[in-house]
Parts: structure tokens; C-alpha cells; sequence
């Protein structure tokens, strides 16, 4: 089995350095051509579902993505994974957070699990929600599926660290860019990374 991962494209938030969560933004024109591209990349892929979340930044890349490939499989909707809930700091400019919050700010770049932040899920919260979202859809599949996934650089990065057993304080050392791909093989004895964070990747995938 095999889980293909993609971050959704650039929005207006990324591109203004705003938080965005679980508020709605729109793809950029830039960001709708790094799906064309990480889209052709798969486009051979047989794919026996693709889920993606009901955030447009996500729902509309998964569109674009869903026009490229070959054999288009069934699409699901799962809330369990969009992006975690930033509470008070959404709709926000990064810039904005640190003269605001100093002190969360300062806790949540050196470990986001122990940052308060206000009216926020939480990354504890998060991370028990999407690893067992995605437990569901390993569950769901045959061990020779692909399975498709559509959605949001946090959910990424908390099943990356889950696989690698990366420490909370560790977290950021995963960057999950817009329009990547990444590739877990979840064979219960050799599972491992096949690719990591691409976005113009140049090995073939069968």
C-alpha cells in the first residue's frame, strides 16, 4: 500500500504570510499551475481513491488533479483532515502573531505542543485527529492500493513525524511546500519514504 501525499496549492494566505487553519482561501494563479504540474507527474498513477478535505484550497486542487489523471478514481470528502484549527491567529499575518502573542509565538516556534494558542484545537488535538483518520483509510484499502491524498502541509508533516517517530520539539525540522508531492510505502516490514516534499521530482514512479 501506498499512501501519495499533496499539498494543496499556493493560496492568497500563503502568498501574504497569513494563517489560514481552517478559514477558507482561494488558489493563486500560481498555485493552480504547481498542481498542473505535481498532477502530470501522476498522471499514470492508478489510483484507488483520492480523499481530500471540504477546504476549497484543497477540494479545488484535487479538481485540478482529478482532470490530469488517466484513470480518475472515486473522490471522498474527510473533514478529519483539514488543517488544524489556529483559533485567535487565523485570518492573521505572521508578522502580526509575533508583536501580538510574543510569548505563544516564541513557545510555538520552539515547540508547537506546547503552545496555548487562544480558542485553537491545538496540536495534541490535531495530531490524535488526523493519524486516526488516516488509520481509517489504511484500514479501508488492500495492501496493493494507492491511495491518493489531497490536502494540507500540517496534516503532512504529522503523519511524516508519526513514520519517522520525530519528537515534538523536532517538528519543524519537516517543511511540507505547496504543490508537493510526497510517498510513503507502508509495507509493514519495509515501509519507508519513496519521496519526500517534491515539487518537481525527476525519479520515475510506477
Amino acid at each position: 500500500m501506498r499512501f501519495f501525499f499533496i499539498r494543496h496549492g499556493e493560496t492568497t494566505a500563503n502568498k501574504n504570510r497569513i494563517f489560514q487553519g481552517t478559514s477558507d482561501y482561494p488558489l493563486t494563479d500560481e498555485g493552480k499551475e504547481e498542481i498542473r504540474r505535481i498532477g502530470k507527474y501522476i498522471e499514470h498513477i492508478k489510483f484507488s481513491k483520492l480523499i481530500t478535505t471540504p477546504l476549497s484550497r484543497a477540494k479545488d486542487s484535487a479538481d485540478i488533479i482529478m482532470k490530469i489523471l488517466k484513470n480518475p478514481p472515486e473522490v471522498f470528502i474527510d473533514s478529519k483532515l483539514v488543517e488544524m484549527n489556529y483559533g485567535e491567529w487565523e485570518g492573521k499575518f505572521y508578522d502580526e502573531i509575533k508583536e501580538k502573542y510574543p510569548d505563544i509565538a516564541k513557545v510555538w516556534y520552539k515547540n508547537p505542543f506546547k503552545a496555548k494558542i487562544p480558542k485553537a484545537e491545538g496540536f495534541k488535538s490535531f495530531k490524535k485527529r488526523v493519524l486516526k483518520a488516516l488509520d481509517y483509510w489504511k484500514n479501508s484499502a488492500n495492501s496493493d492500493e494507492n491511495l491518493l491524498f489531497v490536502t494540507h502541509g500540517g496534516v503532512i508533516m504529522m503523519c511524516i513525524a508519526d513514520f519517522l517517530k520525530i519528537s515534538d520539539e523536532n517538528i519543524w525540522k519537516i517543511r511540507i511546500n505547496n504543490g508537493s508531492l510526497t510517498i510513503l510505502n507502508l509495507h509493514p516490514e519495509k515501509g519507508r519514504i519513496v519521496l519526500f516534499n517534491a515539487s518537481n521530482p525527476i525519479i520515475k514512479i510506477d
